[in-house]
């Protein structure tokens, strides 16, 4: 099947033109039952000067669903090759019976043939114009499981049917009709455009989102995630910040401006990260400010200031054990633990950190609630990493990875029945999930344009509901498709005590077609 957009656009936009012009000339011989041999013939010529270019530009469809149909693959190409093959020659035997005077002319199956082709053809369009191909090649015959069940069914109520109608005396080209009808009625076109627009939907519905499924397979597998896989690049950012800030002697607001005035003295290059800390507090006057290795002395408010690393305070003051224990526990987190003193008593501690990414949190904890396990491979230490992860809001950490490590850590978890997405930052602020299922092989991808971890969740609720509406497109399809081929089997002739007419067929068809264009849009 073609997937060039221009030629789909423009083959739909044909199509379009001579379907119409097929229900105008099939809707005709209602309103002139006791027509003219002429008339008759005139309507049935147009009609088959209409429906040749359309089997034309279907070529493609049918040749495609000989092969599927005739190779013992079931899929709806097969049907519509199957429904196209007995609706001509259903049409031809009626157009030959009505000028003889048998069968009448509005039997003829050309209309609702068209439109068949036109759904086949609207299905193409938005498959493409969603984005979202099959990862297969379009040669590789795939399997339908709906079709499976629904072609023997059909094939079989069709034959039924047809040999009725030519046992009970109505003639061949009355059975031929019925077959074709029956087959049409089946609607192949509709459940192909039941499978498609739910994917179109969906791909717009996700660009509004700042996100993209690169395939069919991303978005019908999303919604399966179970574990998000991060890297600890997510946790943090460039930025540093004052983590903690424990005063001893004086107070946390005291420490943190003695801090400001004497780093903002020394020209230390974290002083304007302590002034903002401070800001809006009295900052004492110091004085005498010298940078030494491993800190910075000064006077302030008469008192001989240190502050810096333990080495470095403890030559002059004395540091309890408990807060030497302290240092060393926010040390191990990553963090940069500066003490101090005022004269031979310790003031305080402050430490120093890379500030945590806590941005993602609401979006980590919206995947919890659809079920999704959130985890942060870390290269650096256990205790940082866990350190970072659990204020991130990660909900597990695993840490001193090298990157092969992570890969085989990843295909352990697939392996152990989850299905994981592994999160990438690409170029830009584009961020990758590629998704990895129970064997540990690779089904898709999604992009977050944006680097939006949020629509991560989004996504996952949007292939749930993608899902969904597909199943309901299957089943309106089946149950309409049901009724139609039924009443094109007997019920029309129990009821009117003739053959179903092509107009009422067409008509039909249009029902469900709107019917699932409707349920799609709910995407």
């Amino acid at each position: 099947m073609m997937t060039d957009k221009k030629d789909l656009r423009k083959n739909l936009n044909i199509c379009l033109l001579l379907t119409l012009l097929l229900c105008v000339l099939a809707v005709a011989p209602l309103f002139a039952p006791q027509a003219d041999w002429r008339l008759v013939a005139a309507l049935f010529a147009g009609q088959v000067v209409f429906v040749l270019p359309l089997l034309y530009y279907a070529k493609a469809v049918l040749r495609r669903g000989r092969q599927l149909l005739f190779g013992g693959v079931p899929a709806m190409e097969g049907l519509a090759f199957a429904a196209c093959a007995a609706g001509l020659i259903g049409s031809i035997a009626v157009g030959i019976s009505a000028l003889q005077g048998g069968v009448a002319l509005n039997s003829l199956l050309f209309a609702p043939l068209a439109l068949m082709l036109l759904l086949i053809f609207a299905a193409a369009y938005f498959k493409t114009q969603s984005g979202l191909a099959d990862a297969e090649a379009d040669g590789v015959l795939a399997p339908d499981g709906t079709a499976a069940v629904l072609l023997p069914a059909v094939f079989a109520l069709a034959l039924a049917a047809a040999l009725s109608w030519w046992f009970r005396g109505w003639g061949a080209a009355a059975a031929w009709q019925v077959l074709g009808s029956v087959l049409l009625a089946a609607g192949a076109g509709v459940f192909m455009l039941g499978g498609s627009l739910p994917l179109y939907y969906a791909s717009r519905r996700a660009e509004k989102c700042c996100f993209t499924f690169t395939d069919k397979l991303a978005a019908e597998n999303c919604r399966r995630i179970t574990m998000a896989v991060f890297d600890e690049g997510f946790a943090k950012t460039d930025e540093q910040e004052i983590t903690d800030v424990t005063g001893v002697a004086i107070s946390e607001a005291q420490l943190l401006a003695l801090a400001a005035s004497v780093m903002g003295a020394a020209g230390d290059p974290l002083a304007e990260l302590f002034k903002e800390k401070a800001s809006g507090m009295e900052l004492p006057v110091c004085s005498g400010v010298v940078k030494m290795r491993g800190g910075v002395t000064a006077q302030c408010s008469r008192k001989n200031i240190r502050l810096g690393q333990l080495a470095f305070v403890l030559s002059v003051a004395t540091v309890p054990v408990q807060y030497i224990k302290m240092g060393d526990e926010l040390s191990a987190q990553g963090k940069t633990v500066l003490y101090v003193t005022g004269g031979r008593s310790l003031l305080g501690i402050i430490a120093v950190g890379q500030r945590v990414n806590t941005g993602i949190a609401p979006a980590l904890a919206e995947l919890r609630a659809l079920g999704v396990r959130t985890v942060m491979f870390a290269v650096g230490n256990k205790q940082a990493a866990e350190y970072t992860g659990s204020k991130a809001g990660f909900a597990q950490t695993v840490a001193e990875l090298t990157e092969a490590h992570q890969q085989e850590l990843t295909d352990a978890f697939c392996r152990a029945g989850e299905f994981v997405a592994v999160l990438k930052r690409g170029e830009g602020s584009q961020v990758t999930a590629a998704l990895y299922n129970q064997a540990a092989a690779e089904c898709g991808s999604i992009v977050l344009n944006d680097g939006n971890i949020a629509n991560l969740a989004q996504a996952v609720k949007l292939s749930a509901n993608l899902q969904k509406i597909g199943a309901q497109n299957i089943k309106i399809a089946l149950w309409l498709g049901t009724l139609w081929a039924v009443m094109a089997a007997c019920g029309w002739q129990l009821l009117f005590k003739t053959v179903l007419s092509g107009a009422v067929l067409t008509g039909m068809l249009v029902v469900s077609a709107l019917a699932v264009w409707l349920n799609s849009k709910r995407v």
